[in-house]
């Protein structure tokens, strides 16, 4: 519609009552296809004003509306190569921060302030004040006081009842800890050691449990010990989602945390309490397994190492060559809507480049296109896509092969330590080894509690 409407002749620079260009109601409706395209098709237009800090009558720009109308695209599109300002103010002294402080917004205040990276705004928009004397830190201590009378009263305006006490809380946070790091290099460092903390949490706290309960605590304590362990391991991980639950939103990755934790302890424990045995003579079969496992180890190592090191099939301009036109000039977004292409799987309005093919996707998680995208794996914190498609099959057999070579070793000193499996009575599996398990429990509790984990 819009390429039918510019190549007609209309005036590309209409403004409504209040003021509102195209490029505003496009921002309003998160529209980045049409903000790109609007962009490409009038940047030759001659124009005081920048395209997208054009303000309307209120002196709002795009970026205010898209803050107002929470789309998260749109913001980056707008911030991206600096397009719109953030310092820019309407007729209220409001910047883009102020209205995402009192909205509660406290992703789009990250956005505003460290989204950008090379940008130098961030501490004179964190205390840049309203015609009211107001930062946006205050913004939302105004919104939340707002909020709870509003809670009281039998009438509330529009704008509070929308608001989340619990995101004006965390937005009220995340500014304060903005303020308190001084400068954005050292809120950066602090987001980032969050990170670690999460990554390290699920070896970390099974690893404690271990390390007192095979050295520090009587034998008596350790089964108790582990079995709390394990419940907050999991428990932890189980709570966890894609994404942090902190203003950046980073990758989350306890999920990594967790399967690169529980490969490491269970090799631990593998060779701790099942191979490296002096009390018990294994037949050729378990011999043979566990030398097996043990050639596979490196193998295992290497092929992880080269997954999380390699590349899955990033989309670059060298790989993607038929985006090029006849005249070898790159593919535009202006050409795919001339030849009424569909936008959603030619064109990446985050990367701001044509795809190639239909399975070349982008990846939010690692925030790239990816060639013939299969899918991103959370315990790898990598896409499995055209590049390393086969390494990762080969890597799931390995870890499949380790996980089975370990539950059959303990089920096989399991044998050896309470004899031959008994048959299953009236009761079930557990009636029949109830006896056998506790005392399993009790006496091997770091074995057992691996083989619940594995198992699961």
């Amino acid at each position: 519609v819009l390429e039918s409407l510019l190549r007609s002749g209309v005036d590309p620079f209409p403004s409504d009552r209040l003021g509102k260009l195209p490029v505003h109601h496009a921002a309003s409706n998160g529209s980045v296809f049409s903000l790109l395209y609007l962009e490409q098709c009038l940047s030759g237009q001659k124009s005081q004003t920048p395209l997208f800090e054009t303000q309307d009558y209120a002196g709002r720009t795009p970026l205010h509306y898209a803050v107002q109308h929470d789309h998260d695209q749109a913001i980056e599109a707008l911030l991206r190569q600096r397009r719109c300002s953030p310092l820019i103010a309407d007729q209220s002294g409001d910047t883009p921060l102020h209205l995402a402080a009192r909205l509660g917004r406290a992703h789009h205040c990250y956005l505003l302030l460290l989204g950008e990276p090379g940008s130098n705004w961030a501490q004179k928009l964190l205390f840049a004040t309203n015609k009211a004397g107001r930062t946006a830190l205050d913004e939302t201590a105004v919104a939340a006081a707002s909020a709870s009378s509003a809670r009281t009263s039998t009438t509330a305006i529009a704008l509070t009842e929308t608001v989340d006490p619990h995101r004006l809380e965390a937005t009220r946070s995340f500014l304060n800890a903005m303020r308190l790091a001084g400068t954005p290099a050292r809120m950066r460092l602090l987001l980032r050691s969050l990170w670690l903390l999460i990554l390290v949490a699920p070896f970390s706290i099974f690893g404690i449990a271990v390390l007192l309960s095979q050295c520090y605590l009587p034998s008596v304590y350790a089964p108790y010990l582990l079995t709390c362990g394990t419940v907050c391991s999991v428990l932890f991980t189980r709570s966890q989602g894609h994404r942090m639950d902190t203003a950046a939103k980073q990758p989350n990755p306890a999920y990594f945390g967790s399967f690169f934790g529980g490969f490491a302890h269970t090799m631990i424990c593998y060779f701790a309490k099942c191979v490296w045995r002096h009390d018990i003579q294994y037949d050729a079969s378990a011999t043979w397994m566990h030398y097996s496992a043990l050639l596979c180890l490196p193998l295992f190592c290497i092929i992880y190492a080269a997954l999380l090191r390699g590349d899955p099939g990033w989309a670059t301009a060298s790989n993607e060559t038929t985006l090029l036109r006849p005249d070898g000039r790159p593919t535009t977004l202006v050409d795919l809507v001339r030849e009424r292409r569909a936008l959603a799987d030619s064109y990446c309005s985050t990367c701001e480049r044509c795809l190639s093919t239909e399975r070349t996707k982008h990846c939010r998680l690692c925030n790239r296109c990816v060639l013939d995208l299969d899918h991103h794996c959370l315990f790898l914190m990598k896409c499995v896509a055209k590049n390393n498609l086969r390494l990762f099959a080969c890597f799931m057999l390995l870890a499949w092969y380790g996980v089975t070579a370990f539950l059959v070793s303990s089920f096989r000193l399991y044998s050896h330590l309470y004899g031959p499996l008994p048959a299953v009575t009236d009761d079930g599996f557990f009636g029949a080894h109830a006896s056998n398990l506790a005392s399993w429990y009790f006496q091997e509790p770091w074995l057992f509690h691996s083989v619940l984990l594995n198992a699961g």
